[in-house]
């Protein structure tokens, strides 16, 4: 059973058909001094998991 394959072993090169998008909305309440900070900390952790802002 060696020579069989693991589907996800060796390389992987990405295709067209492998990737997948995804947009995120959100609306977040941004009256007070505390609702910005929190909004923004939101927006920030987003960036930091790779999300991108356009």
């Amino acid at each position: 059973m060696s020579h069989l394959r693991k589907a996800n072993h060796g390389p992987r090169h990405l295709s067209g058909y492998q990737i997948m998008w995804m947009l995120v909305t959100f609306d977040l309440p941004v009256e007070t001094k505390k609702q910005r900070a929190a909004a923004t900390k939101f927006r920030q952790h987003l960036l930091d998991l790779g999300f991108e802002m356009s």
